[in-house]
């Protein structure tokens, strides 16, 4: 997992003794316990991998990111909550057709997933549903590969299993050939028979909200392939999770990421407390060091909400307020601009760096102009927008410069008139 910079591992039959968070050979390694010395999911993350970045700031994975939510042993659900990214991950184990569990872990399966999506409505599920879809299961959230076609395990028809995935508002993305590549659609199976007389394809990989699966991304993970085959085939995938932007503070490089001088108003402490009235309750059932964060950050959060930093500048006697307001739009343009500019500086480089990768020799103007041209877009916009606020900015100060010259030019003609002798008409004058 390491060695190939994967981020993210679903198992199941983990057969763990204990549920909790663990460090293992340098991965985290979230655990449900087993039940007998069978089942348990567990979800593996590796801390290496950037997984986002915001600016020149780069965001790992480590332990205080996950939390357990869900801990069962066919199901675990973690919520992975790192900087501007925010999502829940499972990893789901269900019961054969045939099982007596197969009613009960069904009925159970539209809570473990309001679980994930309360959470964050970003969820990315590695699933064995033990079920392989047929030409009799039709819906949108499923696409025509991975279908139980050809020299398949034999299921009976049931429309709970499909019932139950359609109505969780999930996309059974590894049945979309658009996301698979060609080898897995012309071999979509995951499991063999012990005797090697049937293949199904019964894991899958489920999203919600905005996750988004990279087109031809989803295969086989052949070095993981096992030597017999009479087990499940491992599949990969490369997804997308969007940026939500709710780290409140927790990960803020100020020590206190609230302003603690508000910290008495009446109206931020109302905020504060209506935010914690509000909040949802957080189980017990959790394990401690999950149920401790998931507590830090809904205090942080509305501690945040309700304290911000005061960000205006600050308004000189003179200045109006349609003037601070030109000022302070000036500035959030600004800081549009300067990204603007750093990003088509990044994409120049790697313009240059592709061609002098494949060995082309064209000139760097030609390189720049055919692989920077949204970029040069966005970047003339956001000048022109700049251009437009600082005219008018500089405008309006100029004004109030000149209106504030001039009420000093009559405060001073006033006091020459009114003075008698020169001793007043300077301390008059220092007074200004």
């Amino acid at each position: 997992m390491i060695a190939n910079n994967a981020f993210c591992l679903f198992p199941q039959e983990g057969r763990s003794k204990s549920s909790g968070i663990f460090l293992f050979e340098g991965v985290i390694v979230c655990r449900s316990q087993g039940l007998q010395g069978q089942y348990g999911c567990e979800v593996w993350v590796n801390p290496n991998v950037v997984v986002a970045s915001c600016f020149d700031r780069k965001y790992k994975a480590v332990k205080e990111n996950l939390s357990i939510l869900s801990a069962k042993p066919r199901s675990i659900v973690v919520s992975l909550s790192l900087g501007p990214i925010s999502c829940s991950l499972v990893s789901l184990h269900a019961p054969h057709a045939s099982s007596p569990q197969f009613t009960s872990w069904w009925d159970d399966f539209s809570d473990v997933w309001d679980i994930a999506t309360d959470n964050c409505k970003h969820v990315w599920c590695g699933a064995d549903l033990n079920y392989a879809f047929g030409r009799h299961d039709v819906h949108p959230c499923l696409g025509g590969g991975g279908r139980n076609v050809g020299k398949t395990l034999r299921h009976p028809i049931s429309s709970r299993v499909m019932s139950e995935i359609s109505a969780c508002g999930c996309k059974v993305v590894s049945s979309f050939e658009e996301f698979c590549r060609q080898e897995y659609v012309a071999s979509p199976y995951t499991y063999c028979t012990k005797d090697e007389s049937s293949y199904s394809c019964i894991d899958h990989f489920l999203v919600a909200g905005n996750v988004s699966t990279s087109s031809r991304s989803i295969n086989h993970i052949f070095p993981l392939l096992l030597v017999t085959f009479n087990d499940h085939y491992p599949i990969m995938g490369f997804f997308t999770i969007p940026p939500s932007y709710v780290d409140k503070g927790l990960g803020s490089r100020r020590s206190i990421p609230y302003d603690v001088k508000r910290v008495g108003e009446p109206l931020c402490d109302a905020v504060f407390l209506g935010a914690l009235s509000a909040a949802r309750a957080v189980p017990l059932i959790l394990e401690p060091t999950s149920h401790c964060r998931l507590l830090e950050e809904i205090v942080v959060g509305a501690a945040c909400d309700a304290y911000p930093f005061k960000k205006d500048r600050k308004k000189q006697e003179w200045v109006s307020d349609i003037s601070l307001k030109f000022m302070n739009d000036r500035d959030q343009v600004l800081r549009e601009f300067q990204k603007r500019k750093k990003s088509l500086h990044n994409a120049s480089l790697f313009a240059v760096f592709k061609f002098w990768a494949r060995g082309y020799s064209l000139k760097y103007s030609i390189i720049r102009g055919f692989y920077t041209r949204s970029y040069l877009i966005n970047y003339y916009r956001a000048y022109a927008k700049l251009w437009y606020h600082n005219r008018h900015a500089s405008a309006y100060v100029e004004m109030d410069k000149l209106n504030m010259l001039d009420n000093k030019s009559q405060e001073i003609e006033k006091i020459l008139a009114d003075a008698v002798d020169i001793t007043s008409i300077h301390r008059h004058i220092k007074s200004l």
